[in-house]
């Protein structure tokens, strides 16, 4: 067999005992799909698996992760990681259920943005995106940056800054999260506004695969 061959068999056995990540996005919202999907790449140290949860529910949410890594065996290798993104829409009764989930399904990372997703995305363009009481305002504040932004947009293909200023993003989440610390504001509740934990997510991922890219496959 050619040095070659070998090389090309090692490769394969590399990405299929790599560590799978599910991650489970709130309702039907492509937005965060098409977004995750850079981070998917074929010499990456983790496959990730991205699937919409058909639902905004906490509690379903998380039953479909876990029905998920049921069906496709996940969790079997130590470093397989199931994760739910969960909007608190500034909802004092959502942020409780979201707390027992966490305890009552342990394995299952859960991170979460308040009021939405889209909070990551501003903070790619300001260090404290306008406090907001509905999700619908956050993603309007989004449209000043990222000209007819819609939910169903591959947003990483349409905006330069979202490519490249991920460390940017990750810095202005962490001062946020050091602001509310400093103010002494509990952290999933519907007083830490805006909010979100997708940098931690997202610093993990670059550490294993890298940066987002376009057309990864």
């Amino acid at each position: 067999m050619g040095i070659k061959e070998q090389d090309k068999r090692r490769k394969r056995a590399i990405r299929q005992t790599n560590p799978i990540w599910l991650i489970v996005c709130e309702g039907r919202n492509k937005t965060e799909i098409n977004y995750l999907s850079h981070f998917n790449k074929r010499e990456g140290k983790v496959r990730l698996i991205v699937k919409p949860s058909e639902d905004t529910d906490p509690r379903r949410m998380v039953e479909r992760a876990k029905n998920i890594a049921k069906a496709q065996s996940i969790g079997q290798n130590l470093n397989d990681r199931i994760i739910c993104l969960i909007d608190l829409d500034i909802d004092d009764n959502r942020a409780k259920l979201i707390q027992l989930l966490k305890i009552k399904y342990s394995k299952i990372n859960i991170f979460v943005s308040n009021p939405c997703f889209e909070i990551w995305f501003l903070l790619h363009f300001t260090r404290h995106p306008n406090r907001e009481n509905k999700s619908r305002n956050v993603k309007k504040q989004l449209e000043g940056y990222v000209p007819n932004y819609t939910e169903s947009m591959d947003i990483l293909q349409k905006c330069t800054q979202i490519q490249t200023n991920y460390s940017i993003a990750i810095k202005n989440a962490q001062d946020l999260r050091k602001e509310y610390s400093h103010k002494e504001i509990t952290l999933h509740t519907k007083y830490a506004n805006p909010y979100t934990d997708i940098d931690l997510l997202i610093s993990a991922l670059i550490e294993k695969n890298g940066p987002p890219q376009i057309n990864c496959d």
